[in-house]
């Protein structure tokens, strides 16, 4: 899954979710930064939100599909 900043490009924020991990980029992709690597989304994601940006302090809700709802 990827999210992008609401005022991206102008905000060139970039979230990117793998199976086991969560990384980060605030240069559009140029750079990476591994925020989680211990996070099991291998049954598969059907939404994720962050509402209130993507500052390490902030929440990111996901959506999985088996039912659950993870914050971190």
């Amino acid at each position: 899954a990827i999210l992008l900043d609401q005022q991206y490009p102008d905000q060139p924020e970039v979230l990117v979710m793998t199976d086991h991990a969560l990384w980060y980029s605030s240069d559009a992709g140029e750079s990476w930064e591994n925020l989680h690597n211990d996070l099991d989304f291998s049954e598969g994601l059907t939404a994720a939100l962050a509402p209130h940006g993507f500052s390490l302090e902030n929440p990111l809700v996901l959506g999985l599909t088996n039912g659950n709802i993870l914050t971190i």
